[in-house]
C-alpha cells in the first residue's frame, strides 16, 4: 500500500429536508482504484462534487496529499483531476482540438495527443481509416468530416481525459458505450497510466469490479435492528440480498469495502441478513439516517 493521497473524514452534508452524507470517511492511496457504486440519488454525485470544491461540506476534512483542500485555490485543486463523464461530448472540431482543449497549455505537443489516443483505444481505427489529427468531427462545418460510433466518440473523450494527465482521474461510467474487450483493454491500459496516482471509477456496473482496489458502495437500504441512528457495524448488516449476492461474486481481488447507507423506512423494502463473512476482505458500514 502506497501513501494516501486523498482522505475523506468525517464528512457531513446537508440540502434543505435531505442529508446527503453523514460522517463518511475513506481513503484512496496512490496507485489504487475505488470504485463508487450506488443508485441514482444515493450520494456518489455528491461524493464528488465535494472533492471539487462544486460544494462544501457542513462538517469534516477532505485533504489531497496531507493538505485541506481549502488551502488550494479552486482552480488549482480543479487541476489536479481529470473527468470522464458519463454523458460525454465531442465536438464539432478537429481530431487535436478535441484532445487538446482539456489542457491548452500543451497544445503543440502532437506526440501525447497521439499517445492519449492510443491509450483511450481509438488510434487503430483512427489508423485504418487514414484519419489524420486535422480530420473533423461531424458534418455540421465540414461536409468532409467523420461521423464517429458512440464507442469511438467516447475513447475521443476519455483520450481528452488522458491527455490533461492529471493526478486524480474520475470515471462516471467510462464504459457505457464500449464492447467487452475495448473496456478490459480500457481498463488495463488506465491502470499503468496512473500508477502512483488515484483512480475513482462510478458506476452501476458490478462487472468493472475487477479493475477496482476499494469500493465504496452509496446504498439505499435499512440500518441493523439496534439502532435508528448513524452506527459503525462489525458483524452482520440488514440490507437487500440481491445486490450483494451480487457484489460478492464480483470481488475476489478487492482490498476494502465501505458501505455507505441511505437509511430509509423497512418498509420500503425486501430484506435479509448478508453476514460479512461473505466478503473477502474487511467491510466498513456507514449507516446515515435520511427521512423520506
Amino acid at each position: 500500500m502506497g501513501k494516501p493521497i486523498l482522505v475523506m473524514e468525517m464528512i457531513s452534508k446537508s440540502f434543505p429536508g435531505v442529508k446527503a452524507l453523514d460522517s463518511v470517511n475513506f481513503t484512496v492511496y496512490e496507485n489504487e482504484v475505488m470504485a463508487l457504486l450506488g443508485e441514482n440519488g444515493a450520494g456518489k454525485s455528491t461524493i464528488i462534487k465535494l472533492l471539487l470544491r462544486f460544494y462544501e461540506p457542513d462538517n469534516g476534512e477532505i485533504r489531497i496529499n496531507g493538505e485541506k483542500i481549502q488551502n488550494y485555490r479552486v482552480d488549482s485543486l480543479r487541476a489536479r483531476f481529470s473527468i470522464i463523464f458519463q454523458d460525454f461530448i465531442t465536438y464539432s472540431l478537429s481530431i487535436k482540438e478535441n484532445v487538446i482543449i482539456s489542457d491548452l497549455k500543451k497544445e503543440n505537443d502532437e506526440d501525447e495527443v497521439w499517445s492519449a489516443l492510443r491509450y483511450s483505444g481509438v488510434l487503430t481505427y483512427f489508423k485504418d481509416k487514414k484519419i489524420t489529427l486535422e480530420t473533423n468531427v461531424g458534418k455540421e462545418y465540414d461536409d468532409n468530416g467523420i461521423e464517429l460510433s458512440g464507442g469511438n466518440r467516447q475513447k475521443l473523450a476519455i483520450a481528452r481525459a488522458i491527455f490533461r494527465k492529471a493526478d486524480f482521474l474520475i470515471m462516471d461510467e467510462p464504459n457505457s458505450a464500449l464492447d467487452i474487450t475495448a473496456e478490459k483493454d480500457l481498463f488495463d491500459k488506465i491502470k499503468i497510466l496512473y500508477k502512483d496516482k488515484g483512480i475513482i471509477m462510478i458506476s452501476h456496473r458490478l462487472g468493472n469490479l475487477d479493475f477496482v482496489d476499494k469500493i465504496a458502495a452509496c446504498l439505499y437500504g435499512v440500518p441493523p435492528k439496534r439502532s435508528q441512528k448513524k452506527t459503525i457495524c462489525s458483524f452482520n448488516f440488514i440490507a437487500s440480498s440481491n445486490f450483494f449476492i451480487k457484489l460478492s461474486s464480483f470481488i475476489s481481488s478487492v482490498k476494502s469495502i465501505y458501505l455507505i447507507f441511505l437509511i430509509l423506512p423497512a418498509s420500503s423494502f425486501t430484506v435479509d441478513s448478508m453476514p460479512l463473512a461473505k466478503f473477502p476482505c474487511p467491510v466498513t458500514i456507514i449507516c446515515i439516517l435520511k427521512h423520506s
